[in-house]
C-alpha cells in the first residue's frame, strides 16, 4: 500500500507544471555548458596555434629616444610611425611605435615650465623651478607622505626634484629637508615660517633681517637670534622698537641711531611748550611721538607736526580726540577706528557713510534703520560725481551742507575754500581738510582766524602775512623771529627795543642797514669791526661778507649755518668736519662738501650714518671700518665681499654661513673660514659641494647628510655608511687587458654611460603610466623568452622520445647481441647559444672579461616600485663599484609578509647584449634577503567580509526557508512552498542573491597581505654565482 502511494505521487509529480520548469532549466542549463565547452575548446585550439619561433635574442643597436636626434629625423620618424600604425589597424596585428625623444603620457599643461617671453608667477617658478627634461611624468602628491620623502632622502633625491613633484613644504621639513635648501629652491622667509622652521633656522638660511620682519618677527626676536641694531634699523624698526627690543644706547648710537637726545627730554619739551615751540619744530630734531604727547602737545599740535592718525591712535589718542584734530571720518576708519568708536566720538550716520562703512557696521554701531535709511538718501545725494553735478548746476556749498553732506566730500567736488568758508566751515575744519594756509588767506581769513586754526608764524609768512599782520594777530617777537622776519621787519611791526633784544637780536648802534654796510664793505671795514658796533650776521650776510670773514669775526658755524651759508660754505672758509657735525649738519651735507669717508669717521659719524650718506662698503673700509662696523650699518656680506674683506672677516663680524653663500662664497672658502659641515648643510649646500671643499663622510653623515646623499655626491658605498660588501680585492677580477676599441664603439659606449648615469635618480612616482607601459613591455619579452623555452623543450622531448623508441624497436629483436667499447672523446662545452647556433656557427668564443665572484655585495637603487597585488618585473640601476650605471632585471616573490628580490638580467651600458645572472636583493642595513617597506594585511576587509558573509548566508538561508516544506523520495528532495505573494516572491530572489554575495565575500578572508616598496629604494645586491663579462670594461667604467 505504501509503495502505492509512493508510486502516485511519482505519477503526479512527473506530471505537474513544477517539474517541467526544472527539466526546462536544467536543460537550459546543459545546453549553455556545452556551447561554452566548445567555445573554450575552439580558441584554446586557435591560441596554440598562434605560436611563434625566435631563435636568438635580438640584438639592440640603439637606444631609442637617447641624445639629441635632429628635427628631419624626428619628423620623418614619426611618418613612418602613423603609417605602419595605420597598416596594422587595417590588418588587425599590432605595432610598436620608435621612440624618437624623451616623452611622456598626459598633458603638456601638466608639465608647464618657465617662458622666458611670459611673466614668471611664484607658483610656477615653485612647482618646478628646474628647467630640464621631465623625468617624473604626472606628478602625484600623494608620494609625498613623509616616510616616502625620507626615502627618497636618504636616496640623495634632491627638494628640488620634489618641489617638482608639488610636495608640500610641511611634509619636506619633516623629512629632513632644510630651510637652506628650500630656500634655493626659491620659498620666502614668509613661507618657511609657516612650513614651521624657528628663526635660527631661518637664519642660517642666510635671511637676512628685513626677510624675517616680513615674515612677521619682532624686534625682539632678531635681537635674540643674534641681529645687531643697524641691521634691524635697516630692515625698518623704529628707534623706539628697536630700544624697546633691550638693545644699549651704546649699540644704537653705533648703529647711526639717535637717542638720548636732550632737547627730547620730558622736562625740556614741557619747557619749549610753554615758550611756543611747536611739535613739528621739536619732531624734527628728533623728538618722538610719545614724549611730545607726554609733554602736553594736543593732537591738533601733533597732526600739525605731520603725524598720521593711526601714529595717534597707537599713542593713545581717542577717536573723540581725533576728531577735535580735525581728522575725518574716513582718515580714522583708515587709522582702525570702527563705526562703534567714531559713534561714540560723535560722527553722524551720514558720516560714517560717507567713510565707507557699510550699514551692518552702523547697525552694530548702534544706528536706528530710520537713521542708517536716512544716511542711505544722504550718501546718494553727497556722491563726490553727483556734487560735481550740483556745483555745476550752481547749487551752493551751504545748501549741500545743510543736506548733510561733509567738507571731504564738497572739497573732492571742487568746492573752494572761500566757498566752503560761505558754506559755515571753519578756518579749523578747513585746514584739517587739507587746504594751505595761503588758500586760506585767499578766501578771506584773518591771519588771527588762522592762528587760532593751528597754522605756525612760519605757515603764515609763507603765506604772504606781513610782520604786521602776525603782530596784530598775537605772535610775539621771538616767534616772529623764528619764521624768519629780520629786526627791521620787527621794527616796522612795532615791535621795541626791549622786545628785539628779549627774542634774541642784538642791540643795534649805528646803521646797520643794508646798504650801509655795502658802503663799509667797499671801505674795507672789517667784519669783525661791524659785528663789534651791533650789526646782526644777517644783514651782514646780505651785504656780501663771506663764510670765511663771517668766521673770522667770531661767528660760529651753527650761526651761519642758521644764516643760510651751506657746508661747502663753511668747509671753503675753514671749519672742519667734527666742526659742522656740531653745527647740525649731516653727514650727507659734509659728503655732497666734498668731505671724505675718512674726514667724517674722524668727526665722530658712524658707518651707518655714513652708509645713509651715499658712501659705499669699500669707501668706508679704506675708511678704517671693521667688517663688524658695516655689518651693524646695514651693508649686506655682498657688498662686503665686493669691498675685499675676506669670508673669516665677515664670520667673525656675525654672518651666518647661509649669507655668505648668498654673496656668494664657495664652500671652500666657508670650510677655510672655520664654518662646520653642518652650518654649510643648513645654508644650503649639498654632499656634493662639500665633498669637493674637503669635508670628510665622517664630518657629512655628523652634519645630517644621509647615505644616499653621500652616494650622489661620489663617496663609495662603504663611505656612505653602508656595510662593507667583500674583502678588497674580490669584487671584480680582471682576466685580461681591455681590447682597443674602435671610434665608434668607444663613442656609443660613452653615449651608453651618460645616458644610464642620467637615468640613476629612481621616480617618486613609481606607479605612473609610463612605468606600466615598460613593466608591460618588459612582461611581453619574458612571454617571448618563456615560448622560446618551450619550444625547446619539445624538441628535446621529441628527440628523447624517438631514441626510447629505437630503444624499444632494439630491445624488442632476438637476434644476437654484440657489446663494443669504444674510447669517449672529450667534449667541448659551448659557452652561449642554443643548439642550432652551435650546429651553425660552432663553438662560442671563450669570455673574455672580468669575473664577478659569488658573495659580491654591490648596491643599487630601485627604479620601480613595487607592489605584491601586481605582479611585475622590477627595475634596478647599480650605484657603487665598476658596474655603476648598469641596469638589473628582475622579478619578486611573497614570502610571509616580506618580498625577496631576484635579479636575471644585467644591461651594462657598454656591452652590445645583456647577459644573464644569480643575484638577489638584500637589506642595506639588515643584510637580509626579504624586504618590505610597507606591508598591508588587510585585517578590516578580511575579518569585516568574514563577518558580513556569515550574516549574509544566514539571513539568506532564513529568507528561503521561511513559509515553505521540503520532501524526500529516493534521495531527492523537494521543497513545496505555499501560495506566495509578490512580496514574498521578492523576499525570496534576494534570498538568493545574498547566498551568493556570502560566497564572494568569504573569498576575501584568505586575500594575502600586501608588500610595497617604493622607488627610490637603496638595496644590496649579493651575487649569487661567478659571472664572467664577455669582455673588459672600458677605462672609462673602471674609474
Amino acid at each position: 500500500m505504501k509503495g502505492c502511494k509512493m508510486a502516485e505521487f511519482s505519477k503526479k509529480f512527473l506530471q505537474s507544471a513544477k517539474f517541467r520548469v526544472i527539466a526546462a532549466a536544467v536543460a537550459a542549463v546543459a545546453l549553455i555548458a556545452v556551447v561554452g565547452v566548445i567555445w573554450h575548446h575552439k580558441a584554446t585550439e586557435d591560441a596554440f596555434k598562434s605560436t611563434a619561433e625566435v631563435s636568438s635574442p635580438p640584438t639592440i643597436e640603439s637606444l631609442p629616444g637617447a641624445g639629441n636626434p635632429s628635427d628631419a629625423y624626428v619628423k620623418t620618424q614619426n611618418i613612418q610611425n602613423a603609417q605602419q600604425a595605420s597598416e596594422a589597424r587595417k590588418g588587425g596585428t599590432s605595432f610598436v611605435p620608435t621612440i624618437t625623444r624623451p616623452s611622456f603620457l598626459g598633458s603638456e599643461d601638466q608639465f608647464e615650465q618657465d617662458q622666458p617671453s611670459a611673466p614668471t608667477t611664484d607658483l610656477k617658478k615653485r612647482n618646478c623651478p628646474i628647467k630640464k627634461v621631465v623625468y617624473m611624468y604626472k606628478p602625484n602628491p600623494a608620494s609625498c607622505t613623509v616616510d616616502n620623502l625620507k626615502l627618497a632622502r636618504s636616496a640623495g633625491v634632491t627638494a628640488e626634484e620634489l618641489v617638482c613633484q608639488s610636495c608640500s613644504c610641511p611634509s619636506l621639513r619633516l623629512a629632513g629637508y632644510t630651510a637652506g635648501e628650500l630656500k634655493e629652491v626659491g620659498y620666502s622667509a614668509v613661507e618657511l615660517r609657516k612650513c614651521g622652521f624657528s628663526i635660527a633656522q631661518l637664519q642660517a638660511a642666510g635671511f637676512s633681517a628685513k626677510d624675517l620682519k616680513a615674515a612677521g618677527f619682532t624686534a625682539a626676536q632678531l635681537k635674540a637670534a643674534g641681529f645687531s641694531a643697524g641691521e634691524l634699523a635697516d630692515a625698518g624698526f623704529t628707534p623706539d622698537q628697536i630700544k624697546a627690543a633691550g638693545y644699549s644706547s651704546a649699540e644704537m648710537q653705533a648703529a647711526g641711531i639717535q637717542t638720548n637726545n636732550p632737547d627730547c627730554d620730558l622736562a625740556a619739551l614741557k619747557k619749549a611748550r610753554a615758550s611756543g615751540v611747536t611739535a613739528a619744530e621739536l619732531r624734527q630734531k628728533g623728538c618722538g611721538l610719545a614724549a611730545l604727547k607726554a609733554a602736553g602737545f594736543t593732537a591738533a599740535e601733533l597732526k600739525d607736526a605731520g603725524f598720521t592718525a593711526a601714529q595717534l591712535k597707537a599713542a593713545g589718542f581717542s577717536a573723540k580726540d581725533l576728531k577735535a584734530a580735525g581728522f575725518t571720518a574716513a582718515q580714522l576708519k583708515a587709522a582702525g577706528f570702527s563705526a562703534k568708536d567714531l559713534k561714540s566720538a560723535g560722527f553722524s550716520a551720514v558720516a560714517l557713510k560717507q567713510a565707507g562703512f557699510s550699514n551692518a557696521d552702523l547697525k552694530d554701531a548702534g544706528f536706528s534703520p530710520e537713521q542708517i535709511q536716512a544716511a542711505d538718501k544722504v550718501a546718494k545725494v553727497c556722491d563726490v560725481e553727483a556734487l560735481k553735478a550740483a556745483r555745476a548746476q550752481g547749487i551752493s556749498a551751504k545748501e549741500l551742507k545743510e543736506k548733510g553732506c561733509g567738507l571731504a566730500a564738497l572739497k573732492a567736488a571742487g568746492f573752494t575754500a572761500a566757498e566752503l568758508k560761505d558754506a559755515g566751515f571753519t578756518a579749523a575744519q578747513l585746514k584739517g581738510a587739507g587746504f594751505s594756509a595761503a588758500d586760506l588767506k585767499a578766501a578771506g581769513f584773518s591771519a588771527a582766524q588762522l592762528k587760532a586754526a593751528g597754522f605756525s608764524a612760519k605757515a603764515l609768512k609763507a603765506a604772504g602775512f606781513s610782520a604786521h599782520d602776525l603782530a596784530t594777530a598775537g605772535f610775539n617777537a621771538s616767534q616772529l623771529k623764528d619764521a624768519g622776519f629780520t629786526a627791521d621787519d620787527l621794527k616796522a611791526a612795532g615791535f621795541s627795543d626791549q622786545a628785539l633784544s628779549a627774542a634774541g637780536f642784538p642791540p643795534s648802534s649805528g646803521d646797520c642797514s643794508v646798504k650801509a654796510l655795502k658802503k663799509a664793505r667797499m671801505a674795507g671795514i672789517s667784519a669783525t669791526e661791524l659785528k663789534e658796533k651791533g650789526c646782526g650776521l644777517a644783514a651782514l650776510k646780505a651785504a656780501g661778507f663771506t663764510a670765511a670773514e663771517l668766521k673770522n669775526a667770531g661767528f660760529t658755524a651753527a650761526q651761519l649755518k642758521a644764516a643760510g651759508f651751506s657746508a661747502k660754505d663753511l668747509k671753503d672758509a675753514g671749519f672742519s668736519a667734527a666742526e659742522l657735525k656740531a653745527a647740525g649738519f649731516g653727514a650727507k651735507d659734509l659728503k655732497d662738501a666734498g668731505y671724505s669717508a675718512q674726514d667724517l669717521k674722524a668727526a665722530g659719524f658712524s658707518a651707518a650714518q655714513l652708509k645713509d650718506a651715499g658712501f659705499d662698503a669699500q669707501a668706508l673700509k679704506d675708511a678704517g671700518f671693521s667688517a663688524a662696523d658695516l655689518k651693524n650699518a646695514g651693508f649686506s656680506a655682498e657688498a662686503l665681499k665686493n669691498a675685499g674683506f675676506s669670508a673669516a672677516q665677515l664670520k667673525a663680524a656675525g654672518f651666518s654661513a647661509g649669507a655668505l653663500k648668498a654673496a656668494g662664497f664657495s664652500a671652500s672658502q666657508l670650510k677655510a673660514a672655520g664654518f662646520d659641515a653642518k652650518a654649510l648643510r643648513d645654508a644650503g649646500f649639498s654632499a656634493g659641494e662639500l665633498k669637493a671643499a674637503g669635508f670628510s663622510p665622517e664630518e657629512l653623515r655628523h652634519a645630517g647628510y644621509s647615505k644616499g646623499d653621500l652616494l650622489r655626491a661620489g663617496y663609495t658605498a662603504e663611505q656612505a655608511g653602508y656595510p662593507p660588501s667583500s674583502p678588497p680585492g674580490t669584487e671584480v677580477s680582471q682576466s685580461a687587458q681591455r681590447p682597443p676599441l674602435s671610434a665608434d664603439n668607444s663613442a656609443a659606449s660613452v653615449s651608453g654611460l651618460n645616458n644610464s648615469q642620467s637615468s640613476v635618480m629612481p621616480s617618486i612616482n613609481s606607479d605612473s603610466p609610463e612605468a606600466r607601459l615598460r613593466a608591460l613591455q618588459k612582461l611581453q619579452q619574458e612571454q617571448l623568452n618563456e615560448q622560446q623555452r618551450r619550444d625547446v623543450e619539445q624538441q628535446m622531448q621529441g628527440q628523447m622520445s624517438l631514441q626510447a623508441q629505437k630503444l624499444m624497436a632494439g630491445w624488442s629483436n632476438d637476434s644476437g647481441q654484440a657489446y663494443q667499447v669504444a674510447l669517449q672523446q672529450p667534449a667541448t662545452t659551448p659557452v652561449g647559444g642554443n643548439v642550432s647556433g652551435q650546429q651553425g656557427a660552432g663553438a662560442a668564443a671563450k669570455p673574455t672579461g672580468p669575473v664577478i665572484k659569488a658573495g659580491t655585495i654591490m648596491f643599487a637603487v630601485l627604479d620601480t616600485g613595487i607592489n605584491s597585488d601586481e605582479k611585475s618585473p622590477i627595475l634596478a640601476t647599480i650605484v657603487t663599484g665598476k658596474l655603476k650605471g648598469s641596469k638589473l632585471i628582475g622579478d619578486f616573490s611573497r614570502v610571509d609578509k616580506k618580498v625577496l628580490l631576484k635579479f636575471n638580467l644585467l644591461n651594462v651600458p657598454s656591452f652590445d647584449h645583456t647577459f644573464g645572472i644569480n643575484a638577489v636583493a638584500i637589506d642595506p642595513d639588515t643584510a637580509r634577503t626579504a624586504i618590505a617597506k610597507s606591508v598591508n594585511s588587510h585585517y578590516l576587509l578580511r575579518y569585516g567580509s568574514l563577518f558580513a558573509s556569515a550574516f549574509l548566508s544566514g539571513l539568506s538561508q532564513g529568507i528561503i526557508q521561511s513559509g515553505s516544506t521540503e520532501d524526500c523520495f529516493f534521495g531527492i528532495c523537494h521543497r513545496q512552498y505555499s501560495k506566495l505573494n509578490t512580496a514574498q516572491y521578492i523576499a525570496l530572489g534576494m534570498g538568493n542573491v545574498g547566498e551568493q554575495y556570502a560566497t564572494v565575500m568569504g573569498n576575501n578572508f584568505n586575500r594575502a597581505p600586501t608588500i610595497r616598496v617604493p622607488g627610490g629604494t637603496g638595496i644590496g645586491l649579493l651575487f649569487m654565482s661567478d659571472i664572467t663579462l664577455p669582455q673588459p670594461l672600458p677605462a672609462h667604467q673602471n674609474t
